[in-house]
């Protein structure tokens, strides 16, 4: 797939989320697991999971993952819930792509932007985020989910 990489500008955002350092093979059962928990959480507080859910990587290795999951949120979130609390995302100049296609493939995305700021002299930051615009409960054909990758400048 051909990537059309950038650097833009985004505005600092509230998410609702639940972090935790997981082995890279139960990734894939992890994410919906702790997105629900953190949906379930939002709804207890009457506020509501708004737009695409996010997965920040704050380190890796080729064993774990820390990540942390979660929704931008409309409404109070008072307290933390079972491990569920209010973060921020960073704002400030990211380098942006979007990435067609199955999760197991999204290698080829972060790889394009390592290229494009490689190749433009730019620094990335330790941490990186991803919003998963496609719901898979809604959209089963993997060939069309649709995430998009956030890597901050350094």
């Amino acid at each position: 797939m051909a990537y059309d990489v950038s650097v833009k500008e985004i505005a600092p955002e509230r998410i609702v989320s639940a972090r935790g350092r997981y082995r890279m093979a139960q990734l894939s059962l992890v994410v919906p697991r702790e997105l629900a928990r953190v949906v379930t959480a939002l709804l207890a507080q009457k506020a509501e999971p708004i737009g695409g859910a996010v997965a920040r990587y704050h380190g890796w290795n080729d064993e774990s993952v820390d990540v942390e999951l979660g929704y931008p949120a409309r409404g109070d979130f008072l307290s933390v819930e079972g491990g569920v609390a209010e973060s921020m995302l960073p704002g400030g100049n990211v380098v942006f792509t979007v990435h067609m296609g199955a999760y197991d493939q999204i290698a080829e995305g972060y790889k394009a932007v390592m290229d494009y700021a490689e190749a433009n002299s730019i620094g990335l930051a330790d941490t990186m985020w991803e919003r998963y615009i496609t719901d898979p409960s809604c959209e089963p054909d993997v060939s069309k989910y649709v995430t998009e990758i956030y890597w901050p400048l350094a």
